[in-house]
């Protein structure tokens, strides 16, 4: 099943999804610390729509098979570009993270909207200690 929340284009929304994506990995008994790390890609992929599109955004979440599958869906004409900045430039680093944590990430485009997604085990690693 898959959990959904419409958002408006507004930097206290990012606060609201990540705690939607808590309550809704708790409530599927995700391990805390792949909810953490999930709630981080959330923040990331919210934090972008609200920067970069200007438009309100939906945030879904699935937990199947194992995998936790996060999308930001929005109306944004724009392309999220991977991005590699300086050390020394504030911003730019979003979908870097998205890209070093998930266990993969994409765009995809349906008529006027755009998903960015990502997928991430919902499983702790076997050295994790944990």
């Amino acid at each position: 099943m898959t959990d959904i929340e419409m958002y408006l284009s507004h930097p206290d929304s990012v606060r609201s999804a990540r705690h939607f994506a808590r309550e809704v990995l708790a409530e599927s008994g995700v391990p805390e610390q792949r909810r953490e790390l999930a709630e981080l890609l959330v923040s990331e992929l919210a934090s972008n729509a609200v920067k970069h599109t200007a438009t309100n955004f939906t945030l879904a979440i699935e937990v199947k098979d194992s995998t936790i599958r996060i999308e930001v869906t929005d109306t944004g004409s724009g392309q999220p570009t991977l991005k590699h900045p300086e050390p020394d430039q504030p911003n730019g680093r979003g979908l870097l993270i998205v890209d070093n944590m998930a266990d993969d990430w994409g765009t995809t485009v349906d008529g006027s909207t755009k998903t960015v997604w990502c997928n991430l085990s919902a499983r702790l690693p076997a050295n994790s200690g944990h």
